[in-house]
């Protein structure tokens, strides 16, 4: 058995929502991959999980929402699932999520994303 890319999602950075062709079945543990680098603010670089890489964090400038990724998590605060883990230089994240029985909904938090550009590569992967 291997990890298979069964499905793949175009997070846009300016926002909006990108909802997952296939179905995630109950139970069943799936990978998520994240990958590739927008500009928020208008200036800065971010990616799935960080902002800022001349000084990787997580948390926006306002201090009112944890940038990135999330994924079936439509409120945009400092809880933001998944956690993608350790800033990589690559800007390639994998976590582990569990299917509930639906599509899963991914879209970038971030208190204004009238000022981003550019999109993120979100890839969901079953073990076949």
């Amino acid at each position: 058995m291997r990890w298979v890319v069964v499905d793949t999602l175009t997070v846009h950075c300016p926002g909006g929502d990108a909802v997952s062709s296939v179905t995630l079945n109950n139970g069943e543990k799936y990978k998520l991959r994240a990958s590739g680098q927008c500009t928020c603010t208008g200036t800065t670089g971010c990616d799935a999980e960080w902002l800022d890489f001349n000084a990787p964090q997580t948390i926006a400038f306002s201090n009112d929402v944890d940038m990135g990724i999330g994924i079936d998590d439509p409120v945009f605060d400092l809880t933001r699932l998944p956690d993608w883990g350790a800033y990589m230089a690559d800007h390639m994240y994998e976590a582990d999520w569990t299917g509930i029985g639906a599509p899963i909904t991914a879209n970038f938090h971030d208190p204004d994303t009238s000022n981003n550009t550019g999109q993120l590569t979100l890839e969901i992967l079953q073990l076949q």
